[in-house]
């Protein structure tokens, strides 16, 4: 810091001299109220920049990280407040250009300009409308326009796989961003969903953990992959487990509501959760964070990050973060608290650039968390169940105060009620610039295992209670062409492949019968599948304040798996021969599927002014069909009833998205209208 100015450089040579003299004058350039003060800065310029082609590829980032990157990339000097520089996110700046022209690209859109003296690029508040702004400027006039302090921030997201401005994505967005989500102490999803309308997570009990947007999401049965698809990195995951992971080191969240068949993929039915996580820095820099609640939740979370270079080509980051929580629902039996939480989450992620058309990002993380005790309470109790506490002298009041009396007992003693998860990601990114186009290779994989002891009855004996056992894991490989948006037709065209296998149990122990009765109802079910698609999207820029969109995917799955129901020794699963009792009854049935789908969508945009934007889309969404992993059945009734079929949504949806003010308030506007077909999976609510 000099004189209160950012003075950065990526070089020192012969001009030092000449640089340190501009230095030493800056303030004059800077300060726009003295007319002397013009007349010396006019006097110091020394024309325009240099014509000279550059290779530029700035990632959308905070504005003064981008600006170190330009002064990198473009070898220039540059000097300016750190007051003026505006709290937003820069575009993406790729391609073969001039240092002005990638500079005036860089600013375009923020109360910027810049005057090169010399040697030295001065970054200043802007002195003249933007309508009567040049790229480069020696301004000698003492009109302004006033800077307005209470903008809202421009934001940069990937809901259409490529870097957007949010108010250019013709989509209903909710958007929260990783600093306000640190700030806010919200870690997870279960958290964040209150704020955010129209969208509902749940976790659930032995099953699959619940996603709605807009009203609409599936079931809890394993064997249903979730209408709402969650995509971490642009990683695509099916399953509902990963919402429980806490945010770590999060750059933001991005809510998309409707179907997203086209570019994300199959089941998007309802809409779509995309995560992305912070990347790799060019220079050092860490952080650490320390929460301790006092009160409710008692308990401790510690998380931080620190990232920089280990080579002029390879950065790497490392985020860790641990929670160690002593719960909030009394236990009255036991006298502990239940819902205890003791988790430990990290992740890895290093990124190459060897040159500035390619770059290889890698990223592990993995995960283990621990749940101790249920929050769940007996609420609403008839005259019966009254009439059975008070007469067994249950410690139960029937009241939600976050009280409870259940006890998980096997064979006689315990208190056996937890949830576990380890869970394991790891993904290869890599990128190719060219001219007109980037190729995007994603290779992943991810796998977890879930261990859920339930009671079901809610009551301080060794009644009735369940094992919910399942392991999980995918490859994946995406293959895809995106234009750089530098031409009349955009376009995105690809590849998708998907291999996921599955291993569920739904172990029912029914302890409280007569002793020939006494035993375990197995439940296990195997199965496995694979995905083909190919998808495409093409816009078309008919002119300045028009375009139109089309895109499709077409889906190929194969699938088939394998269910076992017996009767089994008591906590065990050792079948045993059983003909009466909750736990009598078999069933073995083996079945396949195939079946395929095109989602297409078609959107329009139109922007009567820079500021304001309508957009009307027509999508199609496609969730395929399965296998059902929690049929209590006879073996003809499992014959008949194993398999569910594929389901699909048909969304319209008309929208306005407008910044008024000169950026101090945005209108979000939609009206939709979800039409589902083949919904057996799913389950209305009251979040709409």
């Amino acid at each position: 810091m000099i004189n209160g100015m950012s003075y950065l450089s990526n070089r020192f040579d012969l001009k030092g001299i000449y640089s340190f003299f501009l230095v030493l004058i800056s303030p004059l350039f800077l300060y726009r109220k003295r007319v002397s003060f013009w007349l010396i800065m006019v006097t110091f310029s020394s024309g325009v920049l240099s014509e000279e082609m550059l290779d530029f590829n700035i990632e959308p980032q905070p504005f003064q990280s981008a600006l170190q990157q330009f002064a990198k990339q473009a070898d220039l000097q540059l000097m300016y407040s750190p007051e003026v520089i505006p709290k937003q996110i820069s575009p993406a700046i790729r391609g073969r250009l001039s240092a002005q022209e990638a500079l005036a690209k860089l600013i375009q859109q923020t109360n910027l300009e810049f005057v090169f003296n010399g040697l030295i690029v001065v970054i200043r508040a802007q002195t003249l409308p933007a309508s009567m702004r040049t790229s480069n400027i020696v301004v000698s006039s003492l009109d302004s326009v006033p800077e307005n302090p209470h903008f809202i921030e421009e934001f940069i997201v990937t809901a259409q796989k490529r870097e957007e401005r949010l108010r250019d994505v013709p989509i209903s967005i909710l958007l929260a961003q990783g600093e306000d989500l640190q700030v806010g102490g919200i870690n997870r999803l279960e958290s964040l969903a209150p704020l955010m309308p129209g969208f509902h997570y749940s976790e659930a009990v032995a099953a699959n953990d619940q996603l709605f947007i807009r009203g609409l999401g599936s079931g809890v049965n394993f064997g249903f992959e979730n209408a709402v698809g969650q995509v971490i990195d642009d990683f695509y995951y099916g399953r509902s487990r990963f919402g429980r992971t806490a945010f770590l080191d999060v750059e933001r969240v991005e809510i998309l509501k409707g179907p997203q068949g086209a570019l994300i993929g199959k089941n998007t039915t309802a809409g779509a959760i995309n995560i992305t996580s912070k990347t790799p820095t060019d220079q050092f820099q860490g952080w650490v964070s320390a929460n301790h609640e006092f009160e409710a939740d008692k308990g401790l979370t510690l998380e931080g990050a620190v990232s920089g270079p280990l080579s002029e080509t390879l950065t790497a980051r490392l985020a860790l973060r641990g929670d160690k929580r002593d719960g909030w629902t009394h236990n009255s039996v036991t006298g502990k608290d239940s819902q205890a939480m003791d988790d430990l989450t990290g992740r890895l992620t290093m990124a190459w650039r060897p040159n500035i058309d390619f770059d290889a990002t890698i990223r592990y993380q993995n995960g283990n968390l621990n749940r101790q005790g249920r929050a769940r309470e007996i609420s609403r109790c008839g005259q019966q169940l009254v009439d059975f506490i008070v007469q067994n002298n249950i410690p139960e009041d029937c009241k939600i105060n976050y009280k409870r009396s259940a006890v998980g007992v096997r064979r006689g003693e315990g208190d056996y009620q937890n949830f576990n998860t380890d869970f394991d990601t790891f993904g290869v990114t890599l990128n190719w610039e060219r001219d007109r186009h980037t190729l995007t290779s994603l290779t992943g994989y991810a796998s977890y295992r879930v261990n859920d002891q339930v009671i079901s009855d809610l009551l301080p004996w060794e009644l009735t209670n369940l094992d919910a056992t399942e392991e999980w894991s995918q490859w994946t490989q995406e293959l895809r062409v995106t234009s750089n948006k530098n031409s009349l037709v955009d376009y995105i065209m690809g590849f998708y492949f998907i291999h996921a296998n599955q291993t569920s149990g739904l172990d029912v122990h029914f302890a409280d019968q007569p002793v020939s009765e006494r035993a375990t109802r197995v439940i296990a079910t195997h199965q496995k599948g694979d995905s083909y698609a190919v998808f495409g999207q093409i816009t078309w820029h008919i002119n300045d304040v028009l375009s139109a969109t089309a895109g499709a995917r077409y889906t190929l799955e194969e699938e088939d798996a394998r269910s076992r129901q017996f009767p089994a020794l008591l906590y065990t699963r050792s079948p045993i021969d059983m003909v009466s009792g909750p736990a009598a009854g078999t069933h073995d049935v083996t079945q396949d599927r195939k079946e395929d789908d095109i989602s297409p969508s078609f959107t329009l945009q139109w922007y009567p002014t820079d500021e304001a934007m309508f957009y009307g889309s027509l999508r199609k969404g496609f969730k395929g069909g399965g296998f059902d992993h929690q049929l209590a059945a006879s073996q003809p009734e499992a014959e008949k009833n194993f398999q569910f079929n594929k389901e699909q949504v048909v969304a319209y949806e008309i929208g306005l998205k407008w910044v008024l003010g000169g950026g101090s308030s945005q209108i979000n506007f939609a009206l939709f209208r979800n039409m589902p077909m083949n919904y057996s999976q799913y389950y209305q609510t009251n979040h709409l």
